[in-house]
């Protein structure tokens, strides 16, 4: 599922591309990275990602409103890659907020999305679950049906009920 974007990302990473396309690149960039030093324990994913953190530390002074959220995932899934689990917690529960604050509902989801995954790996199943149903039905609100329904059909094996049969 990160293939695709990382390999975007990949071509226009030396690229002069417009502030508001590299802002999303580096964005998506950085937590691509951090999915994949998880899964592989390759460094240089670990890099990527950290670059991607101080590129946005640049621009919470410029505005917190559009910028917080997403600054605060991508700490959320550095930390998490680092092991500090706590402090991935706080920022994963720091972005969901800002999100919603911010009225960024896509990007509310995507952060109750990742913060549900980060407790799944935990073996936090119950409280993983209510943060990936937070998550579908963010993405329905926000009129993404696909996307609601491919984390749907993932949230199947996650659902305690689900689990408890087995």
């Amino acid at each position: 599922e990160y293939i695709p974007v990382t390999r975007i990302s990949e071509r226009y990473r030396s690229s002069k591309s417009k502030r508001s396309f590299e802002l999303l690149r580096r964005f998506y960039d950085g937590i691509t990275s951090f999915a994949f030093a998880r899964d592989t324990n390759v460094a240089s994913w670990t890099q990527i990602g950290e670059e991607s953190v101080a590129y946005w530390m640049n621009f919470i002074s410029y505005s917190k409103w559009n910028f917080e959220n997403k600054f605060l995932l991508l700490q959320a899934e550095q930390s998490y890659t680092n092991g500090e689990y706590t402090e991935a917690e706080r920022f994963y529960e720091a972005s969901i907020l800002s999100a919603r604050q911010h009225r960024f509902m896509h990007e509310e989801a995507l952060a109750y999305e990742l913060y549900g995954m980060f407790l799944c790996d935990r073996g936090m199943a119950d409280k993983a679950w209510e943060q990936l149903n937070k998550a579908h039905q963010k993405y329905i609100e926000w009129g993404a049906l696909g996307k609601a329904a491919h984390l749907n059909n993932f949230m199947r094996w996650v659902d305690p009920k689900y689990l408890q049969n087995m």
